[in-house]
């Protein structure tokens, strides 16, 4: 575009160089009326010259219609250049409404529910038997959830599950059943969340548990509850993404800058 611009000026230049010395010859033919010869050949000149300064005038506005033309296309096709910060903001968002899914699927969600009881089955209906909570996430009275859930998956169709405990060095104790929802004073709820909801809520150590980013992908990764649901018993569905593509979408979306939907 700018070689255009340059072209154009040139011609301008050229065009104001001739019509000086047009002018000039004009007024020497004046001067020089009487001198015949030289009169028919001053007006030769000027024939000359008057053609080639119209010519250079036709070339200059042919050059500058291209450049303006040039200048409306682009203005017109040309895309916006995304900076590295909204193509990171754009596929952490991307990336944690695919975790969604996951997170609010029954697998997920019935553990993490709006109210203090517990959520069983596809459809999310209430626990058997009125569980509740508890303050630590554990139940309340005879109705504690190790008292049927142990520390693997029952056989049988729709059979109480379970899920080992995890130890402090990461390895899982199968001895240990580790089958509670959130405690009450951080109880974590996914159920009702929007993706925007849930997104703040995660990031926040207040409300996931004291989680960094790297615990939460940490937690994802190998805690037990969370592979259980992949791993759900007889009778039970598996979110839809598998587990690695789930901790591939966590760790995208942190990774990137932890954005939220609107």
């Amino acid at each position: 575009m700018k070689s255009y611009a340059v072209l154009a000026f040139r011609c301008a230049l050229e065009f104001v160089g001739v019509q000086y010395f047009s002018n000039k010859a004009a007024r020497l033919g004046r001067a020089n009326d009487n001198q015949s010869e030289r009169l028919t050949g001053i007006r030769t000149n000027r024939v000359t010259i008057h053609r080639f300064r119209w010519g250079l005038l036709f070339a200059s506005c042919c050059v500058m219609s291209a450049y303006l033309c040039a200048q409306l296309i682009s203005a017109h096709t040309a895309q916006p250049t995304k900076t590295s910060t909204e193509i990171n903001e754009a596929k952490a968002i991307a990336a944690f409404n695919a975790a969604y899914s996951v997170l609010t699927y029954p697998r997920c969600l019935n553990c993490h529910p709006a109210g203090n009881a517990p959520l069983q089955g596809d459809d999310s209906h209430p626990h058997f038997d009125r569980v509740q909570r508890g303050e630590d996430g554990n139940g309340v009275y005879a109705l504690k959830c190790n008292n049927c859930h142990q520390a693997q998956n029952r056989s049988g169709l729709n059979m109480p599950p379970g899920a080992p405990n995890l130890l402090a060095n990461g390895s899982l104790d199968y001895t240990t059943p580790r089958w509670h929802l959130p405690s009450a004073q951080t109880p974590m709820i996914f159920q009702g969340r929007t993706p925007a909801q849930l997104c703040l809520q995660l990031k926040d150590p207040k409300q996931n548990g004291g989680l960094t980013a790297e615990q939460l992908i940490h937690h994802v990764s190998a805690d037990s509850l969370v592979l259980w649901g992949w791993n759900p018993g007889e009778g039970r569905s598996t979110p839809p993404l598998t587990h690695d593509e789930f901790v591939s979408k966590v760790r995208d979306w942190l990774e990137n800058g932890g954005s939220c939907p609107k």
